[in-house]
């Protein structure tokens, strides 16, 4: 069978979707003609929107960058053809999720690239999640990114703060250059918490996880939380509130 070629006729100065696709193409092949919404923060030059869009076709994508410089223009130029289904939102991706939010948005899809620290992975990721739609998809790219650098200064941390702060609400698809999970629907959250619960009786003379299974948000992260958030709305302190809440 012929490969297809998701990128052609379009211009990139760097292609970073084109490694992805092997790994995307069969998790997303059941939503192929469906008229999906699919949110990315962090677009760069467009691969990835153009990806979606092709392989999508009737689905409506939002992408939020700060588009800057020659890569604005290579974007604007790459999604050309496929007019309004492709809604450019220039800007922080904080203060667009912030939005969202209020304009009570939902999406089968959110891809967040849009930052390489560790609390901005994490304060996308905490406003990205009541937008997701049951059953639906969030992914990150870079996971094992800056593997030797310090824990602020990558994204990894961040992602996996925000897997232990819900864990139990999604399955993961995919761990390695990226990490992907599928949110949990209502019934499957709800035999996941009856399981969890029979397993909690059945092995309760044993070792309990430290913390309840919990993760203990430390006072570095939280400053870095609120920095991250620093010019967004109420959103940011209840969102915060919610996080410390839960590691209670």
């Amino acid at each position: 069978m012929m490969s297809i070629d998701w990128f052609d006729g379009k211009e990139f100065t760097s292609n970073f979707a084109t490694k992805r696709v092997l790994i995307w193409t069969p998790l997303f092949q059941h939503w192929a003609d469906k008229p999906i919404k699919v949110l990315e923060v962090g677009s760069y030059e467009g691969s990835s929107a153009v990806f979606f869009a092709r392989f999508f076709p009737n689905a409506e994508i939002t992408c939020v960058d700060t588009f800057w410089n020659s890569y604005e223009i290579l974007f604007d130029k790459n999604i050309a053809e496929f007019g309004d289904r492709i809604e450019k939102v220039k800007g922080s991706g904080i203060g667009a999720l912030d939005r969202f939010k209020d304009e009570r948005r939902r999406f089968q899809l959110i891809y967040l690239d849009g930052g390489k620290s560790r609390d901005h992975a994490l304060g996308l990721a905490l406003l990205a999640w009541p937008m997701l739609a049951s059953n639906g998809i969030m992914m990150w790219d870079d996971y094992n990114w800056g593997s030797n650098a310090k824990p602020e200064q990558r994204p990894h941390d961040g992602i996996d703060a925000f897997l232990a702060l819900h864990r139990g609400e999604y399955r993961i698809r995919y761990s390695g250059a990226q990490m992907i999970i599928q949110k949990l629907t209502r019934q499957q959250l709800a035999k996941a918490e009856a399981q969890a619960k029979t397993a909690k009786v059945r092995s309760s003379s044993s070792r309990a996880p430290a913390n309840n299974g919990q993760l203990q948000l430390d006072g570095s992260l939280l400053a870095g939380l609120r920095g991250v958030w620093s010019g967004s709305i109420s959103l940011s302190r209840k969102a915060i509130k919610r996080a410390l809440s839960s590691t209670r």
